[in-house]
């Protein structure tokens, strides 16, 4: 099971672009800091005026899809982050989407040994080299990968 596309948009949109419509983070927001500060321009107003209608709108619509992602629970809201808006760890490159939510495995768990919560990276490694030498686990563990991204689609498109 797959997100529809507009769901898809949707979680990218919250995970890489809702903070900087917000108006709370931007890619060039050492440059507006300065800008703020009246060091990169001589005359004029240096503050620039933020769109709030946007900035409000766009908050509305990140509280949705905050929302939404707690309804459907841990670990399945952050299953569809990795999945769908950060990708798969190195290591686990070669497994594409399912790569992504590996680490969230009772084989990755496994795979590390320890009841810590590593790193995701160091999690990824670990499990990456045990999937190099043995088919079987690979092929565990990426139905494992599949059944989880599975549920955790089938909560998202529930949850509304």
């Amino acid at each position: 099971m797959r997100l529809a596309p507009s769901d898809e948009l949707e979680l990218r949109w919250y995970a890489l672009e809702s903070e900087a419509e917000m108006g709370l983070r931007s890619p060039i927001g050492s440059m507006l800091e300065r800008a703020r500060a009246g060091q990169l321009f001589e005359t004029g107003n240096t503050t620039p005026e933020p769109d709030m209608s946007r900035a409000m709108a766009a908050s509305r619509r990140a509280t949705r899809i905050r929302d939404k992602l707690r309804a459907i629970g841990r670990p399945y809201g952050d299953v569809l982050l990795c999945a769908y808006c950060a990708g798969p760890p190195p290591g686990l490159l070669n497994l594409g989407r399912l790569g992504a939510v590996a680490p969230f495995t009772a084989a990755a768990r496994h795979a590390y040994g320890r009841n810590s919560r590593p790193r995701r990276s160091t999690l990824a490694r670990q499990l990456g080299l045990m999937l190099r030498k043995s088919d079987e686990l690979r092929t565990k563990v990426l139905a494992e990968c599949d059944a989880m991204l599975s549920e955790a689609c089938k909560r998202w498109r529930d949850a509304r």
